[in-house]
């Protein structure tokens, strides 16, 4: 069995929109892992049960991992992708810039 933790890294590293929002992140691992708990409506939008929220992982469950992955202190990894959020996350800004490849020097205006 996937431990949630591992399921959350591969979805970080797949799909960096999940990197950005904590809803996306949920939203992909209830897809991707636990598309037999879920069921498409007339209009094909994706919808769960009320009682099968009990067997999913929750949106607090998953921001939390997702936290101690980006957070880090000597190895943060798949940080967001946009600089907004991770000001927001108060991640340093020259951390975020060296780990997405770009010069530590550059600053927005």
């Amino acid at each position: 069995m996937i431990s949630l933790k591992e399921k959350i890294l591969h979805c970080l590293k797949i799909q960096p929109q999940t990197r950005n929002s904590d809803i996306s992140l949920t939203n992909f691992i209830w897809l991707e892992y636990h598309r037999h708990k879920l069921f498409q409506n007339k209009r094909g939008d994706w919808c769960v049960r009320i009682k099968d929220l009990y067997d999913l992982p929750s949106q607090d469950d998953c921001k939390r991992w997702r936290a101690k992955i980006q957070n880090h202190p000597t190895n943060p990894r798949f940080l967001p992708t946009d600089l907004r959020i991770a000001k927001q996350r108060k991640i340093n800004e020259e951390i975020w810039r060296s780990h997405l490849g770009y010069s530590p020097e550059l600053r927005t205006i």
